[in-house]
C-alpha cells in the first residue's frame, strides 16, 4: 500500500473565490475514486485548523507501487490536477511512503 499525500495553498489572487475553489477541487479530485485502477482511497480536507500552513490536503491510497506509478501517469487525474489544482495553488508539499 503506498500513501500519497500532498498539501497546498491558494495563491493570493483567488482568496476571495477560495470556498468555491476548494469544494471545486474536493469535488473533482474525490470524483477519481472508481475511475482508476488501484486507488483504494482518496480524500481531500479544506477546512484545516487555523494553525495549518496549508489551505488544501489531499490523502489517497493506492493498492501498490505499481498502481501509485498508474496512477501518476492517468490521463484523469493528469487533467483533474492541471484544470482544479494547478492554476489555484502554490507551494505544493508532498510525501509518499509505503505502509
Amino acid at each position: 500500500m503506498i500513501k500519497h499525500i500532498v498539501a497546498w495553498q491558494i495563491k493570493e489572487e483567488y482568496k476571495d473565490r477560495e470556498k468555491e475553489i476548494k469544494a471545486d477541487i474536493k469535488k473533482h479530485i474525490e470524483a477519481l475514486k472508481g475511475q482508476i485502477e488501484g486507488l483504494e482511497e482518496i480524500k481531500v480536507i479544506t477546512d484545516g485548523e487555523e494553525t495549518s500552513t496549508h489551505d488544501i490536503l489531499l490523502v489517497s491510497v493506492l493498492r501498490d507501487k505499481e498502481s501509485f506509478l498508474s496512477y501518476m501517469k492517468d490521463e484523469k487525474h493528469i487533467h483533474a490536477g492541471m484544470t482544479y489544482i494547478v492554476p489555484y495553488t502554490k507551494n505544493r508539499a508532498c510525501v509518499d511512503y509505503e505502509e
